[in-house]
């Protein structure tokens, strides 16, 4: 039987604090879970455990299945019984109103009240022996402003348009306007001779807002990315402040990166962050420790393989083993977490699209058979390719 690589003597590079659930660089270069028993582990997680709807409680359902880790969302009754957790604390909700508005959604981290607030939210969290880490907000947006290719311009406004365009009570409005003004001479005609927009007040910048004008010349472009980081490292920054003034031996996850995250946030969450959640790999540097959440295998929709005799479904199967065995075999992932535990009605709908367990709990094999073997065997699977 293959062990573990042994903690903390083959170890290096330890995030989290001196006791409880951390995370550590093995000197083969591959990051892992370290639980409080110092045993290393690969995160085989699963999100949506809402609801008991077979013969056992959800979570000890889960775990027969090699399932170690709840993701949210995930009801507060499931938290801190049988399998480890993360909380979701969902810090854009706090304080200070939200910035709500063209594709943004984000806390305002210019508001002193918001950063007041947050304190009181952690601390707030229940505490229990299972808690692994806290996500300070699964998901956030951070606007547009961004082409998707070479050859085409931003559809929708960016952040700093957007926070430029919001209602002076936001003090991020003024934040924005200090910002950028002080890149620009503090004079308005200058800005205006820079991006190429014509700018008669401030408010105009909501009116273009309105209209579906979006700033894209190339000095807007650099004012967008540097206003951009400015904002992640103010919000990665005072997580983590915070997170490790209330309680130094719990993990922080990342909001979620995804193809659509500006470079920018992606960077500052790896700075700050102990592990980064993301939808898949390479969004951020390989010497990041990385989980990957909200994962199905049938999302690259493979066709039937008339050469090896196989069904749309026992290729979308195979090439969804073959796929996640090799990421958690990657040295930067954690592990991953399955999009649902709870979803569909296997008498009517395709069992692919369905959760581990349908609406009226039936087990759905054609999920859960596959990824028990997977998740049992992860930690052979991980030290097999150090």
């Amino acid at each position: 039987m293959t062990t573990s690589p042994t903690f903390p003597a083959e170890f290096y590079k330890v995030r989290g604090g001196d006791s409880g659930f951390r995370i550590a660089r093995h000197s083969s270069g591959q990051w892992w879970w370290i639980d409080p028993q110092d045993e290393a582990r690969v995160m085989c997680g699963v999100h949506g455990v809402d609801a008991s709807v077979g013969p056992l409680p959800a979570d000890i359902q889960a775990g027969q299945w090699g399932v170690n880790l709840l993701v949210p969302p995930t009801a507060v009754g499931f938290c801190g019984q049988g399998l480890p957790y993360v909380h979701d604390l969902q810090l854009n909700r706090c304080g200070a109103p939200a910035i709500r508005e063209d594709g943004v959604i984000l806390p305002d981290v210019f508001d002193p009240a918001w950063v007041e607030m947050i304190e009181q939210v952690f601390n707030g969290s229940p505490r229990t022996a299972l808690l692994v880490g806290w996500i300070a907000d699964q998901e956030l947006s951070w606007g547009g402003g961004y082409a998707r290719d070479e050859d085409s311009l931003p559809t929708r406004p960016g952040l700093l348009q957007v926070c430029l365009g919001l209602d002076p009570a936001y003090r991020a409005y003024h934040a924005a306007w200090e910002f950028v003004l002080a890149r620009h001479g503090d004079d308005l005609r200058q800005l205006e001779k820079a991006w190429g927009v014509k700018i008669p007040s401030r408010g105009a910048v909501r009116q273009h807002t309105r209209e579906e004008i979006v700033f894209s010349t190339p000095a807007h472009q650099r004012d967008l990315e540097a206003f951009t980081a400015e904002f992640a490292m103010r919000y990665f920054a005072t997580v983590r402040e915070t997170g490790a003034k209330v309680n130094p031996d719990c993990l922080l996850f990342s909001p979620l990166i995804n193809v659509y995250t500006p470079a920018q946030v992606a960077s500052a969450a790896a700075s700050a962050m102990h592990v980064v959640m993301v939808t898949q790999t390479e969004l951020v540097a390989d010497d990041v420790p990385q989980f990957v959440v909200d994962y199905n295998w049938v999302s690259s929709e493979p066709k039937a393989d008339e050469a090896r005799g196989e069904s749309l479904l026992e290729s979308t199967i195979r090439n969804g083993r073959e796929e996640l065995t090799t990421l958690i075999q990657r040295p930067e992932i954690l592990g991953y977490a399955w999009s649902q535990f709870r979803a569909g009605d296997l008498a009517v709908d395709d069992p692919l699209r369905a959760g581990l367990v349908d609406e009226n709990g039936r087990e759905n094999a054609v999920h859960t058979y596959p990824l028990a073997a997977i998740n049992l065997a992860a930690t052979t699977l991980r030290v097999s390719a150090a």
